[in-house]
């Protein structure tokens, strides 16, 4: 996996806003294990993974929106389906 850091601190020194998807809990088989994670610039660049498949799309998808909104998922159901569990507020 990429330098993550680094590409942070890139897209940082170009003014370019991030948001990022983390892999909290893995049950049964993933691709990807906790601590996995994934940057998304506000023109759209990724770094790093979640999933390796679809799941990249609507993290990204959901980190877009919140980065817009200014707002995490609001219900409990977009919470769990964005990977951000129960705790998110």
């Amino acid at each position: 996996m990429r330098d993550l850091v680094g590409e942070l601190r890139r897209w940082r020194a170009e003014g370019v806003g991030t948001g990022r998807a983390i892999v909290v809990r893995v049950s049964g088989g993933a691709p990807f294990r906790e601590g996995a994670t994934l940057l998304v610039t506000d023109d759209g660049r990724l770094a790093g993974g979640v999933s390796g498949g679809c799941v990249e799309a609507e993290a990204a998808e959901t980190i877009g929106a919140t980065r817009r909104s200014g707002r995490p998922p609001s219900t409990a159901r977009d919470r769990r389906r964005a990977g951000l569990g129960r705790r998110a507020r």
